[in-house]
């Protein structure tokens, strides 16, 4: 098994299901298999059997626990949990560089959402003024 699937440092994006109690997960679960819906949605215990029912609501399982990405500024703080803040000594060991573009990380996506017209240049100044606060050091 490679450091990706034992080091906390990379289970946290690369296999995240790793910190998931097995008592937690779905039995269809894998804990090796890298990026799942948690990753970017949070914690499904309370909305994923029931979130592709056609009477939920987004609101209603946004409050059942499941993260606002219509939020721009949510999901490029989501995104950048991963893809942006790396350690230099990973990067050190061989890591690529991340870099973080959050219009293009969201069309990278497997598209499983509705964008509402416009979205995608909203989505670019947003992980653009995302960006220039991260490295101006701003608190986001």
């Amino acid at each position: 098994m490679s450091a990706t699937t034992t080091s906390a440092r990379c289970t946290v994006c690369h296999s995240p299901f790793h910190a998931v109690p097995q008592a937690q997960r779905l039995a269809t679960a894998d804990p090796t298999e890298s990026v799942s819906c948690e990753s970017c949605h949070g914690a499904a215990g309370g909305w994923l059997r029931r979130h592709t029912r056609p009477d939920w609501t987004y609101a209603t399982r946004v409050g059942a626990g499941m993260r606002d990405l219509k939020s721009f500024y949510v999901r490029a703080n989501t995104c950048v949990a991963c893809h942006q803040n790396l350690d230099s000594d990973i990067v050190a060991a061989g890591h690529p560089e991340l870099l973080f573009e959050l219009d293009g990380q969201s069309a990278a996506q497997p598209k499983h959402w509705r964008d509402a017209e416009g979205s995608g240049p909203r989505a670019w100044l947003t992980g653009q003024r995302w960006r220039c606060a991260n490295s101006a050091g701003v608190s986001r």
